[in-house]
């Protein structure tokens, strides 16, 4: 599969797996999810992996690369 970048208009269907790449160059294996705050809607990246609940979450825009599993 081949790498994509990470926007808006090229972003995977929600929920499903991917590995994707951030800004610092660390890969993770996550899912995207949409939440409702109470600014608006909030795209984050869901970490499948065991980690602490502040790791746990990465927001849209530290995302640089993405592919599907």
């Amino acid at each position: 599969m081949n790498w994509r970048a990470n926007s808006p208009a090229t972003h995977p269907p929600y929920q499903s797996l991917c590995l994707i790449k951030t800004k610092d160059g660390a890969e993770y294996k996550a899912r995207l999810i949409k939440l409702n705050k109470y600014a608006g809607k909030q795209e984050l990246w869901r970490r499948e992996d065991d980690v602490p609940k502040k790791q746990k979450y990465i927001k849209a825009k530290d995302v640089v690369l993405w592919q599907e599993i």
